[in-house]
């Protein structure tokens, strides 16, 4: 019988030979039974060491797939054993930090020398209320660390605290993901925004005033009708044909008693005397009306400069203000049109609140939501009329105050409701879209809001604008 290798050698190292009596069947069936538990077993080891060898190259694969994983997505994972003072560092982070992946990882304290002088005490602070609470704390941070390129780079951090039962203690387990790129393109967002805000702001302003220039370009059109009714009558020559009366007068003095009962022309003086002092007075009432009129309007355009100068200045400061009086000075920015295209104006003041907040900007969402509304109703055609509504309500918990401004102009469609506040949207011919954009960052910057309502077209449209009654001086 052929024995395995293994038994063999076990055989002869203890001194049992296989030279035994041929009747000794139980022998050989002992030594066989023996033998195929050795061939086995080298049968399972060779399976065994094919398997080890399989998974070693699988994991090599694995692990050679992850770190590239890493490496394009910039981020590591390490783990901080506070006890033995070690961090342990996978090799994309080696390379984010522009370390040599041979060197040892610094210890806790020197890595700490490289979180921005800004973060570093919050990092530190966040990793001891970490190890106080035990397994399963949790924390997120971004934060600078300086590179090898002299330069600080944006990194976040995740981590969460894990028991190792092998040896009682814990240890601080996270990753780490390079954002430095991402925080490059945020703060382009950022000054883009900031210019963003800027350009609607200015638009804002631009609005309020081609408001104004529009309302005093119509005032002037109608002073200059009252100026040119002045002028026409001062070169009415009443007074060459009074001198030509008083001069046949003169001539015939010595004898006027004659002159005007005899005289062809003497006779039509005392008529002409009655007729020019009624000409005369007449002329005179009218004057007085177009220099009222005139006085009207002079008084109107320096009513909406001064409203303007009180407003112009860009503060960005919040301050008490009385809402009605805002809108008062709105609509008399806006007034003109009103009165020249026959839009009826009704207004309902149920509160008389005063409000915390800047004051420019709020006069330009009013100047932006009536311009709009007389913009809607001047659509209508009759029988139907021109109506604005702007009410001033307090809302149920009395923490906010709202002002609605209605028309019943032509309205929105469900489809371009959703779009009203979209930056760039406009229904208009010539509009830029800027007016409700900036009006809702507005009015969401001062605490409030700013909503739209419409049935559909034709059927009008609400605005309301929600402000804070309080000041929230956290802000």
């Amino acid at each position: 019988m052929d024995l395995h290798k293994l038994l063999s050698r076990q055989m002869n190292r203890i001194g049992i030979s296989m030279d035994v009596p041929q009747n000794s069947e139980s022998w050989h069936q002992f030594i066989k039974s023996i033998n195929n538990v050795y061939v086995e077993m080298d049968q399972e080891r060779y399976t065994l060491e094919r398997s080890m060898e399989i998974s070693s190259r699988e994991l090599i694969d694995t692990n050679e797939k992850l770190e590239n994983a890493q490496h394009i997505a910039h981020l590591g994972y390490w783990v901080y054993d506070r006890d033995a003072d070690m961090i342990i560092w996978s090799k994309e982070i080696y390379r984010m930090v522009g370390l040599d992946v041979s060197e040892a990882p610094p210890t806790y304290a020197n890595f700490l020398k490289y979180i921005h002088e800004e973060d570093r005490d919050f990092l530190e602070k966040t990793v001891d209320q970490l190890f106080s609470h035990g397994a399963g704390a949790e924390f997120e941070k971004e934060v600078r660390i300086f590179q090898k390129n002299k330069k600080y780079g944006w990194y976040y951090l995740k981590g969460s605290i894990a028991h190792v039962k092998a040896n009682n203690h814990l240890v601080l387990n996270g990753i780490s993901m390079d954002i430095s790129k991402r925080k490059i393109a945020e703060n382009k967002v950022f000054e883009l925004n900031q210019q963003l805000v800027v350009s609607a702001k200015h638009a804002g302003m631009a609005e309020v005033a081609t408001s104004i220039l529009h309302n005093v370009g119509n005032i002037l059109n109608s002073a200059n009708v009252s100026v040119n009714l002045l002028s026409e009558s001062i070169m009415k020559p009443h007074y060459k044909k009074l001198f030509i009366a008083l001069d046949l007068v003169k001539k015939n003095q010595h004898n006027l008693k004659d002159y005007f009962t005899h005289d062809p022309k003497g006779k039509l003086i005392p008529e002409y005397f009655s007729a020019l002092k009624e000409l005369l007075e007449k002329n005179h009432s009218d004057l007085v009306k177009e220099v009222e009129n005139l006085t009207t309007h002079i008084k109107h355009i320096k009513e909406i400069v001064v409203a303007q100068q009180s407003f112009s200045k860009v503060s960005q400061v919040k301050e008490k203000v009385f809402l009605p009086e805002i809108v008062e000075t709105s609509l008399q920015i806006t007034g003109s049109a009103f009165n020249k295209k026959g839009i009826k104006l009704i207004k309902e003041f149920r509160e008389n609140p005063f409000i915390y907040t800047d004051k420019t900007d709020l006069m330009q969402i009013l100047v932006n939501l009536i311009g709009n509304a007389q913009d809607a109703v001047n659509t209508n055609t009759p029988p139907k009329e021109k109506e604005i509504y702007i009410g001033i309500h307090p809302s149920e918990d009395h923490q906010y105050v709202n002002l609605v401004i209605q028309d019943n102009g032509m309205g929105v469609t469900k489809e371009n409701l959703s779009k009203l506040f979209t930056f760039g949207f406009t229904t208009k011919k010539h509009g830029h879209g800027f007016g409700l954009h900036n009006s809702v960052l507005k009015a969401r910057e001062m605490g409030g809001d700013l909503t739209a309502y419409s049935e559909g077209v034709g059927m009008g449209a609400i605005f309301t604008l929600t402000l804070p009654l309080k000041i929230n001086l956290t802000s």
